[in-house]
């Protein structure tokens, strides 16, 4: 009898324990959801990210005790619908280039730019695989690349040179999600050519060093803006987003905002400069 008025006992505490743990919870979410002061949206297809919600969880930590939440996308276009429809103050950071393309239906504001290693911007490289029996031998080829189709023939144009242009004419691009997909498209001679970041280059050396052996850079890139942190554009920056933009700053000077920053291979934000603002917006 006192051993089923035991069980009785054990059973009811249990039950109340997760009664107090669920209200707990419960308002944890509801206090959160009621102090959620903004949101930082997160698109871009040149860095290399393999889990997207590792990438969320380490975020959200860190911003929850700002009231942000932090929201990474995979998907360009749902990346653009979400932010279309947001209706709190809202922080959206994307690759330089997809900016000026948001920056013709937005008019968008850019408040921070990223850094690597201090500097504000990186260079692109364009690799073949060995053998190569020159330029011209591209024609009617396939390149690799994680940026738009605009943004590609742009920054290829600007490496084979104004006098190429017949040979550009006759590249096909193919668009793949991520930068290091665009190597792994040269390995599996999908496409003869790939344009990615310096940084994937390093990937790779690590990831599939037998390729890596067989790479060779044909042209790189000039200096190219890291990516920028965004609103849309109301002539007024209001508190909430200052709030957000000095957070942003402050990330690198702690541990757990270095490592978040990392993670999205960077290392801190810095304000955009006249300079910086000037070619954003040419």
């Amino acid at each position: 009898m006192k051993l089923r008025h035991n069980k009785h006992r054990s059973i009811v505490i249990i039950a109340l324990a997760i009664i107090v743990l669920t209200v707990l919870l419960f308002g944890k979410i509801a206090s959160a959801q009621d102090r959620q002061e903004g949101s930082i949206f997160f698109y871009n297809s040149e860095i290399n990210i393999n889990n997207f919600v590792s990438i969320k969880v380490m975020y959200d930590k860190y911003f929850f005790q700002y009231g942000l939440h932090f929201q990474p996308f995979d998907d360009k276009e749902i990346y653009e619908n979400t932010f279309r429809k947001a209706d709190l103050p809202t922080i959206m950071i994307s690759s330089s280039w997809h900016f000026r393309s948001l920056n013709k239906e937005f008019s968008l504001r850019p408040l921070l730019i990223a850094t690597r290693n201090g500097k504000p911007f990186f260079i692109k490289v364009l690799s073949v695989k060995r053998p190569f029996r020159g330029i011209q031998s591209l024609a009617g080829k396939v390149v690799a690349s994680a940026g738009s189709l605009e943004h590609t023939q742009s920054l290829l144009l600007k490496m084979l040179g104004k006098d190429k242009v017949d040979l550009l004419s006759s590249i096909k691009i193919l668009n793949v999600p991520k930068d290091i997909d665009a190597l792994l498209a040269l390995d599996y001679n999908v496409a003869h050519a790939a344009l990615t970041t310096q940084d994937s280059l390093k990937l790779i050396e690590n990831i599939n060093p037998r390729l890596n052996k067989k790479l060779r850079t044909l042209f790189t890139s000039d200096e190219i803006l890291m990516p920028v942190a965004a609103i849309i554009n109301s002539g007024v920056i209001g508190e909430p987003q200052k709030k957000i933009i000095q957070i942003m700053k402050e990330m690198k000077t702690s541990g757990d905002g270095r490592e978040s920053l990392s993670a999205l291979s960077i290392d801190g934000w810095i304000d955009v400069s006249i300079e910086i603002m000037e070619k954003l917006l040419k």
